[in-house]
């Protein structure tokens, strides 16, 4: 079973067949070479601690609303089966 930060980075990689990093950097309000979106796709090792940067819920929020996307679509993963009592 995948991590919720699993399953956001699934969907922001996603959203990169849609919007370029630049435009969602400026959808939140950051400077268009922002790179904490990248950090995130690329799996970057955070300064401060030995594990990948992640997206926390404030910045998933931020970004649904800014991207006009469902809140909590960003935690939705991509691959579940939403029929589990019926066999794909």
């Amino acid at each position: 079973m995948k991590t919720v930060e699993e399953i956001r980075r699934l969907n922001l990689l996603a959203l990169r067949q849609r919007f370029s990093l630049s435009a969602m950097n400026a959808a939140l309000g950051l400077n268009a070479r922002d790179s904490t979106l990248s950090q995130i796709c690329n799996q970057a090792q955070s300064s401060h601690a030995s594990k990948p940067k992640t997206m926390g819920s404030d910045l998933a929020r931020r970004l649904e609303k800014d991207l006009g996307l469902n809140v909590g679509q960003l935690d939705a993963d991509p691959d579940a089966w939403p029929f589990p009592n019926i066999d794909r």
